[in-house]
């Protein structure tokens, strides 16, 4: 029934009743991936996101040393933020060696020349507004 047609039975004085939402069942949704339907996948879920979470900061530990450096570069001068610099710098240097930077410095790399190519006005020509 349409918000129109509502109006139209409430002002007839014959309302209809609007049922209550319908709660659905985990296992009654469509969904193009295959969904686990035991309950202990469904009283885990903070389990599963503390994982991922985990999972990512120690992939971006590992890959993206050069951030790390240049967040603590940017902290306020003080003897703690000094020995953060050395440590991270120093971790920069291992990653560097051992490459796991490369992915980072590859993709960083092709947004710097993707940031700096020129379309249709030539060079020095700034980006129309």
């Amino acid at each position: 029934m349409t918000v129109l047609a509502d109006a139209d039975a409430d002002a007839a004085g014959g309302s209809e009743p609007v049922p209550p939402p319908r709660r659905v069942a985990h296992a009654d949704m469509e969904s193009p991936v295959e969904l686990p339907t035991d309950e202990q996948s469904r009283t885990r879920p903070l389990a599963w996101t503390t994982t991922v979470i985990a999972v990512a900061t120690l992939f971006l530990f590992l890959t993206n040393a050069v951030s790390l450096n240049g967040w603590a570069a940017e902290l306020p001068p003080s003897a703690l933020s000094a020995r953060l610099i050395a440590a991270t710098q120093a971790w920069e240097d291992v990653t560097g060696r051992i490459g796991l930077g490369a992915p980072r410095a590859a993709v960083h790399g092709a947004w710097k020349k993707a940031e700096a190519a020129r379309f249709g006005g030539g060079e020095g020509t700034a980006p129309a507004q």
